[in-house]
């Protein structure tokens, strides 16, 4: 069951447009702690206080949100001494540089948290520009933060001095795009024909990847914080801690919404998906997830999904017969907010459902959710033979001898299942009743109630559609009708009852020969 997802082509970058950005609420979210979660709601509500979150992004221990505002007030501090607001755009940067990696930088690493330069001057070139940045908001020195493929940093006075300010390690910080990763990239470039191969020969596969897919762009610092925490999804990646990576990446795609991570986040995804047990009902569940990603992914397909709940079906209906567990199963894929994929699963259950029901004898139960199959496929042939043979069950079973009772149950049924009305097996199995309840009526010469069913048997029966009621039962019934008029010397009642027998079946003996003798 899981190749249906693990065959997925797994990119990190979609060729494909999107119509839309996922949708994350914060209670779906998952965070290290109650403070990251209302550091990261204020910074919803109001971008420009952000150092509250800064500081919570892969936080997991004691809060030192006040331990960072004393190490940057402490900055300011001193850099005020040192009257930076007086110089000139080269030795304000000079300086602040200096003093930033004095106070705060004591090494470079290249996976590491924002919080960890004030726990332990560990930085990296994305908290370093983050650091930068505060500094420079707090001048009101001007600024753009830029983005190559591998790298983060800061230039001030863009447009005019264009001073850049980089980490110590500017070439290593911000990387999480592997070789293999690459190559996959560039090889989907050459299937969509958007590159050609003498072009990869002659530039090489990073040259293509660096210049198809980015160049160095100005970035806002809502951007560089969804950095930071895609930096602690890749970081967790490494670790195999995928679940922890996706929640990161969550949390860094709703502070700013990224393609890029729309891929990511989907295969990651597919990968805790990978270690669910099969079957299981956390398995359903993770599939139901995967559905809202529709659209974002060329891999997944919404055929995907009702697939994997046919396999649900069968490991459960069919295999273990275990209908508690099935129905758990299915009420987890009732969340799948696609109707054409809910539509299908609701068929496809409603299907196996009313099989398991035929199976049983529960043609009752049967039929009334065979209906419901038929609301979503009203064509569907298979379905309408089990629904069928359910009511037709159903008669045979409690209305074999009670004719009256099997005529108004068929009327019944007919109202309530509008697909039977013209059912050809029910109105033979009403012909059959109308025709042996006249038949008792003039064995009991009670020729009223005779007439009553004789001419409800009448206005249907067609001996060239209804040939599955026997000659032999219609010719006894006009035979025996015409002689007891005769008997009571209505001769002329008699003599159309053999005339009505004959007009469905010409040149029969017994009733020519009754005519003859009248």
């Amino acid at each position: 069951m899981k190749n249906t997802f693990l065959l997925i082509c797994i990119l990190f970058f979609s060729i494909s447009a999107y119509s839309q950005d996922f949708q994350f609420n914060v209670d779906e979210l998952t965070f290290n702690s109650e403070r990251e979660k209302i550091a990261f709601i204020d910074y919803q509500e109001d971008s420009t206080s952000f150092l509250n979150l800064l500081v919570e992004i892969g936080n997991t221990e004691n809060s030192i949100s006040e331990q960072a505002t004393d190490k940057l007030n402490q900055l300011f501090a001193t850099l005020e001494k040192l009257k930076v607001r007086d110089k000139k755009p080269k030795k304000q940067v000079q300086i602040i540089y200096k003093e930033v990696h004095n106070k705060l930088f004591t090494k470079y690493i290249e996976n590491i948290s924002f919080y960890k330069i004030f726990t332990d001057g560990e930085y990296n070139c994305a908290t370093a520009t983050s650091i930068y940045a505060l500094v420079l908001d707090h001048f009101s020195i001007p600024y753009a933060i830029k983005k190559t493929p591998n790298h983060v940093y800061l230039q001030a006075y863009p447009n005019a001095e264009n001073i850049t300010m980089e980490s110590t390690s500017p070439n290593n910080g911000f990387r999480f795009y592997s070789d293999k990763t690459k190559e996959n990239l560039v090889n989907t470039l050459l299937e969509n024909k958007l590159v050609s191969k003498s072009e990869v020969n002659t530039k090489g596969i990073n040259a293509v990847f660096d210049e198809y897919f980015f160049k160095d762009e100005n970035i806002a610092y809502r951007n560089l914080i969804s950095i930071l925490y895609s930096n602690e999804g890749f970081k967790d990646m490494g670790n195999e801690d995928y679940k922890m990576a996706l929640s990161a990446l969550q949390k860094g795609y709703s502070i700013y919404p990224n393609k890029l991570y729309e891929e990511v986040i989907v295969n990651l995804n597919l990968q805790i998906l990978s270690e669910q047990d099969e079957y299981s009902l956390e398995y359903a569940k993770q599939i139901v997830y995967l559905s809202r990603y529709l659209g974002y992914n060329n891999g997944l397909k919404s055929e995907d999904f009702s697939s994997e709940f046919n396999s649900f079906q069968n490991e459960y209906m069919i295999k273990k017969q275990d209908t508690a567990t099935y129905k758990e199963i299915y009420t987890v894929f009732q969340q799948i907010e696609d109707s054409v994929i809910l539509d299908k699963i609701n068929f496809d259950h409603y299907y196996v459902l009313a099989y398991n029901y035929y199976e049983n004898k529960l043609f009752e139960k049967a039929l009334a959710t065979c209906q419901k199959a038929l609301v979503l496929q009203p064509q569907n042939s298979e379905i309408y033979k089990v629904a069928l043979n359910s009511c037709v069950d159903i008669i045979l079973s409690q209305y074999t001898n009670n004719l009256t009772e099997r005529i108004v149950f068929i009327e019944d049924q007919k109202i309530q299942y509008p697909f039977l009305e013209d059912e050809l097996k029910l109105e033979l199995l009403i012909l059959d009743a109308q025709l042996n309840l006249a038949f008792e009526y003039i064995l009991k010469k009670d020729l009223t109630s005779a007439k009553k069913h004789i001419s409800d048997f009448e206005t249907v029966f067609d001996p060239k559609v209804h040939y599955g009621i026997p000659k032999q039962n219609v010719v006894a019934l006009y035979d025996h009708l015409g002689m007891l008029y005769f008997k009571r010397r209505q001769t002329t009642s008699a003599k159309k009852a053999f005339l009505k027998g004959l007009s469905y079946y010409p040149n029969t003996y017994s009733l020519e020969q009754k005519i003859g003798f009248l």
